[in-house]
């Protein structure tokens, strides 16, 4: 015969049961309070498209819990034009095959993988949107607005194109590298006829001749202790055509590189070669004036 529990026994089950219902609770809104605090649109779907919690950003743009997330957060506007009218033919037809055409959520299902499209355009704005797998069947998706992002980028670009179309009109060798591994980012027309081809060289492969790492005279070292506009000057005589060039390096920011050194040499070599003839015709003019004050005493 089964004894039956105890009025203390009752009381303690009751408890555990009710401490347990508020670990829940409490654990249900920590979850809710962290989708909330992501600043974009989030939420926790299964695999057959079922929302089942979304943070405040999202349920404002019209995600309701329970329904799919192509229907009230896409709002049936980027499905498959098959699906759109498979939808319409009828209404009560199966939608589990059904999706947003860029979807990766099969593609998480299949692998276990998060899944990313830096790139999506909806809602008349650029996202980039992931597919990141929670637990059993649920995964998380959301979406980063980075529309302003890319407005940034795009005028960069611009205005970097009108600086290359200056900088391919100067009659001096222009060069971008990045400060930490030394690539070739870009060389002006000027100094691709001088010295070729750039692609997949470092600076001082390209520039220098005979040199198995950076240059001893780099001033990428120096540029990192000044100030952001600040501008070395100097001259130096190259190792691979024997030219002289009066160098100017500085930093500036590159397109999804940040700052990188660009120098700008302008061959000097006849003013350096005048200079060089005047140095010597006034040393040897000392040189006889000394000899002539010495022969006098």
């Amino acid at each position: 015969m089964i004894e039956k529990p105890t009025y203390e026994e009752l009381e303690e089950k009751i408890q555990k049961i009710a401490q347990a219902e508020k670990k829940l609770k409490k654990s249900a809104r920590l979850n809710e309070l962290l989708l909330d605090s992501l600043p974009h649109p989030a939420m926790l779907i299964n695999e057959k498209r079922i929302v089942l919690a979304a943070n405040k950003i999202a349920t404002d743009t019209g995600v309701e819990i329970g329904k799919f997330c192509w229907d009230t957060f896409g709002h049936c506007d980027y499905l498959y034009e098959e699906h759109k009218q498979r939808l319409k033919d009828d209404p009560h037809c199966s939608k589990d095959d059904i999706l947003c055409t860029f979807c990766l959520a099969n593609e998480l299902i299949k692998t276990g993988a998060a899944q990313n499209d830096p790139e999506v355009s909806a809602f008349g704005k650029t996202w980039d949107t992931w597919w990141v797998p929670a637990e059993g069947d649920l995964f998380l998706h959301y979406a980063i607005d980075i529309t302003q992002k890319k407005q940034v980028l795009k005028q960069l670009e611009t205005s970097n194109k009108k600086f290359l179309k200056i900088m391919d009109s100067m009659e001096s060798i222009v060069y971008v590298a990045d400060i930490e591994t030394h690539d070739l980012l870009y060389v002006n027309r000027y100094g691709v006829d001088k010295f070729g081809d750039p692609s997949n060289k470092k600076c001082w492969q390209y520039i220098q001749k005979g040199q198995k790492g950076p240059c001893a005279f780099c001033r990428t070292k120096k540029l990192l202790g000044k100030k952001a506009k600040d501008i070395i000057v100097w001259e130096h005589q190259n190792t691979r055509d024997k030219k002289w060039y009066q160098c100017r390096d500085l930093f500036i920011e590159w397109v999804d590189s940040g700052p990188v050194r660009m120098n700008i040499g302008m061959d000097i070599t006849k003013n350096k070669n005048i200079e060089m003839q005047l140095e010597k015709m006034v040393l040897k003019k000392t040189l006889n004036l000394t000899n002539e004050i010495t022969r006098r005493k």
